[in-house]
């Protein structure tokens, strides 16, 4: 039985061609489990029941209302959802949602761009059954942008006569890259900023570049470049590239990851690199 809840810059872009060797690149599939919460529209207590309940791999072993799954704070009556991170952005074709109280009970799922729109990828009827945890797994054409985070609704009426609740969630894709060979990413501090320099080997139908930015390396990133960064390479010329980020503060480090973008709008991220800014003398 549960406890009672409770109340709930200026920038600086510069080029210059270089001669580089074209390399292989190789896709790889990812399967990983969520890592941070990013929204839920109830829970049921803290920490027990709670969202981040659903992160990391399973650990909710047996079927019924056990406290290491998440459980929102209607029994029954309501809609709700639960949104979850990953921490290596995927073009995603699949997830799989560990299921240990009143299964069945998923109607919609969407995904979350680097830009965070949501994507809806999946809606219908939820087949697992109750009496035992079940990996409700989903599968979709992979997407062309890459996946950050997966949204969960559940409809809390699916099971009148006890609470609807997940264990854990696996997000399932490919780091499959674009046709960009790197042949260096670095960030340094310069003057009153962190000045980015890449410098490629090879671009193959690649339209450009964008730069984020966090303040932890496994953090959320956030874009820094408003305007593409156009594309100076080719398929047996590679090129190098500055950008000059302003807008940081003294004595913080700072994490940068590149985006590069081909013309069907598939992307892939390089780093990420970091750089410390010196404190004010």
């Amino acid at each position: 039985m549960k406890k009672p809840a409770k109340k709930l810059c200026a920038v600086t872009v510069t080029f210059l061609f270089v001669f580089g060797t074209i390399l292989t690149a190789r896709a790889a599939d990812v399967d990983q489990w969520a890592s941070n919460v990013i929204g839920f529209s109830t829970e049921w207590s803290r920490p027990a029941w709670s969202a981040e309940q659903a992160l990391g791999e399973p650990n909710t072993l047996h079927y019924g209302d056990i406290s290491t799954a998440w459980a929102p704070s209607p029994q029954n009556g309501s809609l709700e959802y639960l949104t979850l991170g990953f921490p290596v952005p995927v073009h995603a074709d699949g997830v799989t949602i560990r299921e240990t109280c009143g299964n069945g009970f998923v109607y919609r799922i969407d995904v979350i761009d680097a830009d965070g729109a949501y994507h809806t990828v999946w809606t219908g009827a939820d087949p697992s059954l109750p009496g035992a945890p079940a990996d409700f797994e989903v599968a979709w054409t992979e997407t062309s942008f890459l996946v950050y985070g997966v949204k969960i609704y559940v409809d809390t009426n699916h099971d009148m006569g006890t609470w609807e609740e997940i264990d854990a969630v696996q997000l399932h894709g490919s780091d499959s890259p674009t046709l960009v060979e790197m042949a260096s990413l670095t960030a340094t501090p310069s003057g009153n900023g962190v000045l980015i320099e890449w410098q490629t080997t090879s671009e193959i139908d690649n339209v450009g570049f964008h730069l984020w930015r966090s303040r932890a390396g496994n953090g959320k990133y956030k874009r820094i470049t408003s305007q593409i960064v156009p594309a100076q390479g080719s398929a047996v010329m590679g090129s190098f590239y500055a950008f000059e980020d302003e807008n940081v503060l003294p004595g913080k480090r700072y994490f940068y990851k590149l985006e590069d973008m081909d013309s069907s709008g598939a992307t892939t991220l390089h780093g990420p690199v970091k750089a410390r800014i010196p404190n004010e003398r």
